[in-house]
């Protein structure tokens, strides 16, 4: 099977001030494959790009935005997931800890992998007068059941508590 050949016709245009030029369409217009040599075309320029009328200037089109813009959103997702994360181990290693109730263990209903939901815990804590709440999924169920209890430890980010994470510490009940 040979591979797909497109019309690509080179032309010959001058300028507004009688300047000849050459230039080829980057287009995939297969009306342009009937075009033979010495057809006249009207032609549109602006400097040194130059097109034939009704095609595009360049061999992608608007589409090609549409389809790098993934790659761009992707790293995007990846670096607030990043920073998130970060947000967390530094509550790990330098937080401050707060005792915080637990108001909800369970299965966590907002997710399914492989028809299983993982066990979810959610707690509340008061830091300043304002109340901030946490959660932990897990598929361990052993870590669930080491953190079901009423009280637990948190630890949080000083400047940002919204931003905290449980503590596994058995000696608070």
């Amino acid at each position: 099977m040979s591979p797909r050949t497109e019309p690509s016709p080179s032309f010959v245009y001058l300028d507004a001030r009688g300047v000849r030029h050459e230039a080829i369409s980057k287009t995939y217009d297969p009306k342009l494959g009937s075009l033979t040599a010495g057809d006249l075309v009207a032609v549109e320029y602006a400097g040194e790009y130059a097109r034939i009328r009704g095609t595009r200037a360049s061999s992608f089109g608007l589409w090609a935005v549409w389809v790098l813009l993934f790659p761009f959103v992707g790293v995007a997702m990846a670096i607030a997931a990043l920073v998130g994360r970060q947000r967390r181990v530094r509550a790990y290693r330098h937080g401050t800890p707060a005792l915080a109730i637990v108001i909800y263990v369970g299965p966590d209903r907002s997710t399914t992998v492989n028809g299983r939901h993982p066990q979810s815990l959610r707690w509340e804590f008061v830091v300043g007068g304002a109340m901030y709440r946490g959660s932990f999924s897990s598929f361990d169920e052993t870590e669930i059941a080491l953190l079901n209890k009423p009280k637990i430890v948190v630890l949080f980010e000083p400047k940002r508590p919204a931003t905290n994470c449980v503590w596994f510490d058995d000696s608070v009940s």
